[in-house]
């Protein structure tokens, strides 16, 4: 993906274009078709995902905890915290997404401090009862 395009990420906002151009280079990308499991509730969170278009709703045993669209993010809670996953993430709508492996994801969180910052804000502001790992 292109510096440009990430910089138009909020998450992503604050870094430099060399920082962006770094980033881009570990990014996947992943179309998910509607009704897909993105993320089963058990499994290992390896992965990093920021939606770019379409929207998921995250679910526990059938009730909707929250629905997150463009510019939304999930797993960091699994690959920092080093556990599996305790929802679904489903996809509402076809979604094209940006994924990061883990070690990726750890790796830039040590090398860019503005990402780590904000990655470790959405952690600490995670409203009461959703998950910790989406």
């Amino acid at each position: 993906m292109e510096p440009g395009q990430l910089a138009d990420i909020p998450l992503f906002t604050e870094l430099s274009e060399e920082d962006l151009v770094v980033l881009g280079e570990r990014l996947h990308d992943l179309e998910v078709a509607n009704g897909d499991y993105v993320v089963q509730q058990g499994d290992l969170s390896y992965k990093f995902y920021v939606i770019l278009e379409g929207t998921a709703a995250v679910e526990r045993e059938g009730e909707n905890l929250a629905d997150l669209g463009p510019g939304d993010f999930f797993g960091e809670m699994g690959i920092v915290g080093h556990s599996r996953s305790n929802t679904d993430v489903v996809a509402t709508s076809p979604m094209r997404m940006v994924v990061l492996v883990g070690w990726d994801l750890r790796t830039l969180m040590d090398q860019f401090p503005r990402l780590r910052r904000r990655i470790q804000t959405a952690i600490v502001d995670q409203p009461e009862g959703l998950p910790t790992e989406p």
